[in-house]
This record gives structure tokens, C-alpha cells and sequence, in this order.
């Protein structure tokens, strides 16, 4: 393992590299990894009390909005997404949404789909949008200027009505996987496509959301936490059975596995926020004994970030290819409070 490595370590350098401090380089912009990015920054900040990582959060946030809020160069359309122009679609700068950021541009109208280039192809992803919306709101708290906020609020209502629908024969709502650059489309029709680890770790960190929330407001939620939990463990001891974690490093991609290991923080930090406000708490003794068998599983997220400290998994094709998203989510492991907090 590498000695004296740490968020700060890891994420210096990442604004040069992605053009954010280096005006001689085009931005490199992409949507799920600056939405951790700015949530490390702002971990940094609120660790060291040095004002330029807070300026790099605000940096990268205007920085994607005028690269993934806006048409790519090489789209047969330019301007803003959301087709406002001049000074009212600085004030909203994400009214129109934002694209992923993805390599190549997105499949056009009436063009077959390849599934294996679909990948690579441009459009936007509604879990990618959540992530940005929690960095505008955390942003939003830490430098105490309420315009991120409302950003975020005005994204949730563009994503929600474009990606959600209702079947034509009725039921319950349903969601597109992936949506066209200006959301008139679906690119991908299907629920979802999560990835295991990715999976796991996102219901983690939104059931500490909800653990915060209702320390926070006493919401009558236990029945929905109590369910989150239960799903969360039956996920984990799935994910345990196939033993994944033992492959070689050149098998694995840590950007997923890194997912999993984020969320794994979050269950001490639930146990913690329930014995501290178990007033708030209905059924908190039951709360208390699911996150005590959630617990066994903590040792993953150590075992995780140790394996990809290590100088020659860091060396490996799968680690190169995905670097920045490596990386920042490596960073974001290690100094969790920046992403996890509400």
C-alpha cells in the first residue's frame, strides 16, 4: 500500500488535469464524477478551513454547467440545453438539464442501437442528475449562497417529468434507463442497469439520508428505513456469495467497487445518529440490531480501499482507463463526510 495517501493527495492535481485551474486545457467534464469531485472539495474545505477548495467547488460547478449545461461543439445544435439565452440561462443553468459528458455524441434519431457502443454514447442518466443535485445542495450549505439549492430544485423538476412515465394501461410509474441530450426521447427504455457494488452502496448512502432527515424533522419513516435496511443486507450477502473481491485487480473496476466501500461508511454513522437522537426514533432498538448485522460487513470496505492503494493495482489497464472517476471516488472513500452528509 502507499504511504501518506489521503483525499487531499488524491485529489490534488485533478483540477489541472480536467482543466479546471489550467486555462490552456479544453474542460474535461463528466457529470457522475464532478459531482463527487465537488463533494470532496467541500470535505476539504470544511477539514482544513482553506478557502481554495472551497473555490474549486464553486469552480468545477460553474465550470460544468457552461460545458454539460450546454450543446456539445460537435452537436449540430449549440446553446444552452434548456434553449434559454444571455444572462436568464446564467440563472438557470440547469433549467435545461445536463448531459452525461460521455466520449462520443449521442445516437441520432432512426439509428440502430449498439449496444456495446451505447456506452460510450452522450445523453443523460437520471442517478448521474442525483448525484449533481446532492453536490448543488451541499454546496449550497457549506458556502451558505441559496442559489445552489434552487438550482438543484429546479434540475429534480426537469429530470422528474422527463425520465418518469406512466405505462399506457396504467400501474405504477415507471422510469427511463437514458434519455436523449434535450430529454424528448428515451435511448434506453428500460428501469434500470445498475451495477451490483454501485447498487448496494447507493442504498447505504440514502438510507443514511433518511436516518438524517429523520433526526433532523422526526419523520415518521422507521417503516421505509426498516426496509431499506432489509434489502441493504439481503444485497450484501449476495454480493458477499459471489466473492467478487478476490478476482485479480485487472478483472475488477474500483470506480464500482469504490461505490460499495463509500456506502459501507455510512453504517456506523446510522448507528451513531440513532443512539445520539433515539428519541426521534420509533423502533429504534430494531433499527439498531438490522445496522448491528449490517456491521459484519464493514471489514469490505477496508479490504477495498487497501487493495486499490496499492501501487500495482494502480498500474493495472482497468485502473488507467477509468482514472479521474478512479480516483475521485478513491478520495471520496477515505473522506466520506463530504458526500454523505445531507
Amino acid at each position: 500500500m502507499q504511504q501518506g495517501i489521503n483525499a487531499q493527495s488524491i485529489m490534488d492535481g485533478y483540477d489541472a488535469s480536467t482543466g479546471l485551474s489550467d486555462a490552456s486545457k479544453e474542460p474535461r467534464c463528466y457529470l457522475w464524477t464532478d459531482a463527487f469531485a465537488v463533494c470532496n472539495y467541500l470535505q476539504l474545505y470544511t477539514q482544513t478551513g482553506e478557502q481554495e477548495f472551497l473555490q474549486l467547488a464553486l469552480d468545477l460547478v460553474a465550470q460544468v454547467h457552461l460545458t454539460l449545461g450546454k450543446h456539445r461543439r460537435d452537436s449540430l445544435r449549440s446553446g444552452w440545453l434548456s434553449g434559454l439565452k444571455g444572462e436568464q440561462a446564467a440563472q438557470h443553468p440547469t433549467r435545461g438539464s445536463l448531459r452525461i459528458g460521455k466520449e462520443l455524441d449521442e445516437r441520432q434519431p432512426g439509428e440502430p442501437v449498439d449496444e456495446a457502443q451505447e456506452w460510450n454514447r452522450e445523453g443523460q442518466y437520471f442517478h448521474y442528475l442525483t448525484k449533481w443535485m446532492h453536490a448543488l445542495n451541499r454546496l449550497s450549505r457549506v458556502s451558505g449562497k441559496s442559489c445552489y439549492n434552487q438550482w438543484a430544485l429546479e434540475l429534480a423538476r426537469v429530470a422528474h417529468t422527463a425520465f418518469t412515465y406512466t405505462p399506457v394501461r396504467g400501474g405504477a410509474k415507471r422510469m427511463y434507463w437514458k434519455m436523449s441530450v434535450d430529454l424528448s426521447r428515451p435511448l434506453v427504455p428500460s428501469m434500470g442497469q445498475h451495477d451490483p457494488p454501485l447498487s448496494i452502496g447507493g442504498l447505504l448512502g440514502d438510507a443514511y439520508k433518511l436516518v438524517q432527515l429523520i433526526a433532523a424533522y422526526k419523520l415518521d419513516e422507521t417503516v421505509l428505513l426498516e426496509s431499506l435496511l432489509r434489502n441493504i443486507q439481503s444485497s450484501l450477502e449476495s454480493f458477499a456469495r459471489h466473492d467478487s473481491l478476490n478476482h485479480p485487480a485487472e478483472y475488477r473496476l474500483a470506480f464500482r467497487e469504490l461505490g460499495l466501500a463509500i456506502g459501507l461508511h455510512a453504517i456506523r454513522r446510522m448507528q451513531n445518529t440513532i443512539k445520539q437522537r433515539r428519541e426521534h426514533f420509533a423502533r429504534a432498538r430494531q433499527l439498531l440490531a438490522a445496522l448491528d448485522r449490517l456491521s459484519s460487513f464493514c471489514r469490505l470496505q477496508q479490504s477495498i480501499e487497501s487493495f486499490w492503494l496499492a501501487a500495482d493495482h494502480q498500474s493495472v489497464k482497468s485502473w488507467r482507463d477509468y482514472l479521474d472517476i478512479n480516483r475521485v471516488m478513491l478520495a471520496t472513500s477515505l473522506a466520506p463526510d463530504g458526500y454523505l452528509l445531507l
